[in-house]
């Protein structure tokens, strides 16, 4: 049986088989609410005096938290509560682009929905209806899902405010990102053949159009139109976006003292956006990284620094060739595109372009780390799309010897061979031969190795040790057996000139010869030392 309540704490009665319960709230609103049915003696159903009592105090608490409005005032709406997160967004010095972004979402989709609700009375229900009925409408999967990020973020804002206490997106059904008609899976990218036909198609000097025979509405030639004279830097814009992996953004805001001749790189400290210059980019890494200037690719820029009249330290290097003003981001995708046409290559992005840099470095063995620093990716997970364009030869081998060997199991089994059976012979041969005793040495930093329980899992994790997971670092390898033949594979496929081994129980070195390993079946950590992976 539950306490007396002090006085003034409200007053739990019984009525027409319930339980009620009226109290007064702090700011002054006098309340009566239904708790729950009274259970009959000698059963289980409804609530006791003291789970009632329970219940109310919870009651009195939610309505404490709960924010008063007082009699006149209206209650705060969607719109009123997401022009104050844009107003709270501009004061942390966000991106001028973003604002932009929010201001749209909030102008196109949301004030003519949900924007005159209140906030407590916008439930999940209709927020899924909102975003079912956008996908309905044609918007693309993508959209949906940043207006609802947008919304949750209204929601919290507001809770934190004390505008309202529950964020109806929370909970609310979102669009996956692979849908019919969403991102296509493949990468779109251009070969280096195609980029060359692209490159051939722009031209490479002021073209003077001839003006058309006649004109609208009025009689003779119509006037000459002005020279093309963007033909000679998009040239070397769209060379430099497949060379570096540089952004739009980038390459816009990229000024000619980030070029560093001396050590042939480009540092990305400024984009572009929207007319603004900034020094923040999209991620925490892109306005503090450098890459490296290809060859062909620093021939064309110090050609273009002489024939461009804007080429001091704080000029664009890809600026307007009259005005020195970076030039439109839609007039460089636009003649981009038409390039590609013309060309007749597939018309792509001009974005891809830095999908073509990606790919063509993943091809030739560049580690995904090192690609991640070139792009300025914030997350591995973003670089990871250009793994399976990586070479692997060693994958391939793995797969085919793992059927070779069970050809040659089926093999055994028809001419009544046991195939286990030699491996087992050999293992108690390796157990009486002597451990060895020379000290420990530490593992090499160039390569690691995991070596399974067959020719076939012999896998390069990474040719760094900083790349590798904590995890991968310690393999597990048993028996000696799988070691020798492991010794032979990496020698084949590598050609390593030193191989160090050492288990981690007795803290020994073993020698190069599987035999001399402790008969234990140790676990043992490989490396690779090998001068031609580093």
């Amino acid at each position: 049986m539950a306490g007396k309540r002090s006085y003034g704490t409200g007053e739990l009665y019984e009525k027409h088989g319930s339980y009620y319960a009226r109290w007064r709230t702090s700011d002054g609103r006098k309340l009566n609410r239904k708790v729950g049915p009274v259970r009959p003696p000698g059963t289980s159903d409804g609530l006791t005096r003291s789970q009632a009592e329970r219940m109310f105090r919870k009651m009195q608490e939610i309505e404490e938290r709960r924010p008063s409005r007082r009699r006149g005032v209206e209650p705060i709406t969607v719109s009123a509560a997401a022009t104050s997160l844009r107003r709270a967004k501009a004061l942390e010095g966000t991106r001028k682009s973003y604002l932009e972004n929010l201001e749209s979402m909030q102008r196109v989709h949301v004030d003519p929905s949900i924007g005159s609700m209140p906030l407590e009375k916008v439930s999940t229900e209709r927020i899924e209806t909102l975003a079912t009925g956008l996908l309905t409408a044609g918007r693309s999967p993508k959209t949906v899902r940043n207006l609802l990020t947008f919304l949750y973020s209204v929601f919290e804002h507001a809770i934190a405010t004390g505008w309202c206490q529950e964020n109806p997106v929370r909970r609310a059904a979102r669009p996956k990102r692979r849908r019919a008609g969403d991102t296509s899976p493949d990468l779109q990218f251009l070969t280096v053949p195609e980029l060359e036909a692209v490159l051939r198609a722009i031209p490479d000097e002021v073209v003077h159009r001839a003006p058309a025979p006649t004109r609208r509405g009025r009689t003779g030639p119509a006037p000459p139109p002005p020279p093309d004279v963007l033909g000679p830097v998009l040239r070397v814009l769209i060379l430099a976006a497949a060379f570096t992996g540089l952004r739009q953004s980038e390459l816009l805001g990229l000024r000619w003292r980030d070029v560093d001749w001396a050590a042939q790189r480009i540092r990305v400290r400024n984009v572009y956006v929207r007319g603004e210059h900034s020094s923040q980019g999209k991620s925490d890494l892109s306005t503090r990284r450098s890459v490296p200037m290809a060859s062909r690719l620093a021939r064309e820029l110090d050609g273009w620094s002489r024939r461009t009249a804007f080429n001091a330290d704080e000029d664009l290097v890809f600026a307007h060739p009259h005005t020195g003003r970076p030039i439109d981001r839609s007039k460089v995708t636009r003649r981009f595109q038409e390039a590609c046409g013309a060309a007749g290559v597939r018309v792509i992005t001009f974005h891809n372009l830095r999908h073509t840099f990606a790919t063509r470095l993943a091809a030739h063995g560049e580690p995904l780390r090192t690609i991640q620093e070139y792009l300025g990716h914030a997350d591995a997970k973003t670089t990871q799309i250009y793994s399976h364009y990586a070479p692997s030869a060693y994958e391939v081998a793995r797969v085919d010897a793992a059927f070779a060997d069970a050809s040659e199991g089926q093999a055994n089994v028809r001419s009544g061979s046991n195939s286990g059976s030699n491996l087992k012979r050999n293992q108690q041969e390796l157990r009486t031969r002597k451990p060895c005793s020379r000290g420990y040495t530490g593992l090499g930093q160039s390569a690691f190795l995991r070596l399974g329980a067959g020719r076939s899992q012999v896998q390069i994790l990474s040719p760094r040790l900083q790349e590798v997971p904590a995890k991968a670092r310690h393999a597990r390898v048993h028996g000696s057996l799988t070691l020798m033949v492991s010794v032979r594979l990496v020698r084949e496929r590598l050609g390593a000139d030193a191989l160090s081994l050492a288990t981690d129980r007795r803290r020994r070195r073993c020698c190069r010869r599987a035999g001399d390993c402790p008969p234990e079946r140790p676990r043992l950590l490989v490396s690779v030392q090998s001068p031609g992976l580093r």
